[in-house]
């Protein structure tokens, strides 16, 4: 069993990162030098990819496309670990991009950073910090018109599952 499969705190490449189910986790990929994630091709194929296991392998609770990063919030199921879901999010998209663009383009960096909240009011400012990206970069006034992200999703009717509380939280709290 390598790192992406066992849970626990763990070393890949220079960063710590912790990876155990059922925790509500920020991730952040950051792309390649001269990568345009908001390509609108491969904006679209970014999304189609973190939100593809939506409800099946994790529920995704926020995200958003920025030009050299990408943030995404998640509580991964109790079979699941962030290190084999990052891993297949980057080599999709990437080969993905690769077929559609004609090229051998690597989207992102080796590593990716995350960190876990540990509270539900962590997890309201994390969600927070990521829909409103666009809005303190200048891109956009109101996160809802920012496209690449779940603020514009949710302006149009998206809707984060509830079926994550149950795992996060301890029987009896709210």
């Amino acid at each position: 069993m390598n790192a992406i499969e066992k849970p626990g705190l763990h070393i890949r490449s220079y960063l710590p990162h912790f990876d155990a189910n059922c925790l509500l986790q920020h991730i952040v990929l950051s792309a390649r030098k001269g990568v345009d994630l908001i390509h609108p091709e491969l904006a679209q194929i970014i999304e189609n990819g973190i939100r593809h296991y939506d409800r099946n392998r994790y529920c995704l609770l926020a995200w958003c496309i920025m030009p050299d990063h990408l943030h995404i919030y998640v509580v991964f199921l109790p079979t699941q670990l962030m290190g084999r879901n990052v891993l297949e999010w980057k080599s999709w998209i990437t080969r993905t991009w690769q077929i559609v663009s004609g090229t051998k383009l690597l989207i992102f960096n080796p590593d990716y950073y995350d960190r876990y909240s540990r509270t539900l009011d962590q997890a309201s400012k994390a969600i927070g910090y990521i829909e409103y990206n666009p809005v303190v970069a200048g891109y956009v006034v109101d996160p809802k018109d920012w496209r690449w992200s779940s603020a514009w999703h949710k302006a149009r009717g998206w809707e984060a599952g509830n079926d994550w509380r149950p795992l996060f939280l301890p029987s009896g709290s709210r």
